[in-house]
């Protein structure tokens, strides 16, 4: 192999990692203000503010104000988010042509050093931008949240209490008409009891006048007659009084169902709120990469969760992928220890496998709403990283034919 191709080879590799990772930074930076731009979303639209903003529960002015804000938002997050896809996409032309061109200048005699320093670089990419982009997007929400509360008070303990305090009113409203008709007849059988005294004390007048010579007939019967003429209230006066209980009570009466039929009309109908919330109300949105979620770990004090992570999903794939390249490199004679660790590396090959059924498992069950809307949908960098993991399994599978087409050239040279 002409030292015309390992040089020409180096810098290719070299141009292509310096412009991978210019773009995956670049993908990165843009998935990262659409994040941002859809989270603030999300935030504008978040159940806490919604429910407690006295404004939206009363005017639909205040909606509209933030319906505004979230349609300029999602412009930003759809362009942004463009952006990124068409980074990506010329990220994979160029790791295509790289692949491609490697081909070509290590020709057909030669092609198993380019399918491997193509799978090894590509995947080296395709790793990070696995890891630094969003894998998925979780989002929990409830699209025309309906407030209601509502009451029918016939039907409420405190209703029933109500009348019971009506009912207890109307009895003592009872007790007192017949005790103030009560007073009234006492009065009158006292002012009787007066009258007949009197009558009493004309009739002994009378009786005692009476044998007064040539006057004493005539004023005895004066004073007779006057007494006879003094009236007796009772029997004219309690038969009104019986009548104006009877009507006392029947107004009372009268009222009372009144009363309660007008309330019991009122009470039957049913009162309250029912209040639409348009659109989406968030309860949870997340938007995360396997960086993002091994900060967030660690910032929770979860660390050994977060250092495994780390190790299985940046640190092993990297030394993996350093490894089989050195195996390509060295000589069989130095060959003993890498090979060795490689082996032992490869014993984790389902650790990819759990870095992504790890990372699912966070995005699926962390603040799980019951009751609500949810939305699971896949970003690229689940892509990347699944694209990475078979890549991994692409290499293993040429480092042995790679380095027994290495011992053979390096035997040729060496007879020759």
């Amino acid at each position: 192999m002409s030292k015309i191709i390992i040089y020409a080879s180096v810098i290719l590799t070299s141009l292509y990692l310096i412009g991978s990772v210019h773009y995956v930074n670049n993908c990165e930076s843009e998935q990262s203000k659409a994040k941002s731009a859809l989270e603030e979303r999300a935030k504008i639209l978040d159940y806490s503010d919604r429910l407690l903003n006295l404004q939206e529960w009363l005017t639909e002015v205040e909606y509209q104000k933030k319906k505004e804000k979230i349609a300029l938002l999602e412009i930003e997050a759809k362009s942004h988010q463009s952006i990124a896809n068409e980074n990506a996409i010329v990220f994979l032309l160029i790791s295509l042509l790289y692949a491609v061109v490697l081909l070509f200048l290590f020709g057909k005699k030669h092609r198993i050093f380019a399918l491997f320093l193509s799978a090894a670089f590509i995947g080296i990419t395709f790793l990070l931008q696995g890891i630094f982009n969003p894998m998925m997007q979780l989002e929990a929400y409830k699209t025309d949240l309906t407030v209601k509360a509502q009451i029918t008070p016939i039907n409420t303990p405190e209703y029933d209490r109500g009348k019971e305090l009506l009912d207890s009113m109307n009895q003592s409203v009872t007790n007192k008409i017949d005790s103030i008709l009560t007073s009234l007849s006492n009065g009158v059988e006292s002012f009787d009891g007066k009258i007949n005294n009197l009558k009493d004390n004309l009739n002994s007048s009378a009786e005692l006048v009476k044998n007064i010579p040539m006057v004493g007939e005539s004023s005895a019967e004066k004073l007779k007659s006057l007494s006879s003429a003094l009236p007796v209230a009772k029997p004219m006066l309690v038969p009104y009084l019986s009548v104006l209980r009877e009507q006392m009570v029947s107004i009372k009466k009268t009222f009372r169902d009144s009363l309660v039929a007008m309330s019991d009309r009122y009470a039957s109908e049913t009162y309250g709120i029912n209040k639409v919330f348009p659109e989406k109300t968030y309860f949870y949105f997340q938007q995360k990469s396997v960086v993002d979620v091994i900060k967030n770990l660690w910032n929770e004090d979860n660390y050994i969760v977060a250092v495994a992570l780390a190790l299985f999903s940046i640190i092993i794939p990297f030394v993996k992928l350093v490894i089989s390249f050195l195996l390509l490199l060295i000589k069989k004679a130095d060959r003993y220890f890498p090979q060795k660790l490689l082996t032992g590396i490869s014993k984790w090959s389902m650790a990819d496998v759990f870095v992504a059924s790890s990372f699912l498992t966070y995005m699926s069950f962390s603040n799980l709403q019951v009751g609500v809307e949810i939305e699971a949908n896949v970003c690229f960098g689940l892509y990347f990283f699944l694209a990475y993991a078979v890549l991994s399994i692409v290499l293993s599978l040429l480092i042995k034919k790679a380095i027994a087409h290495r011992e053979k050239i390096w035997h040729s040279g060496v007879s020759n």
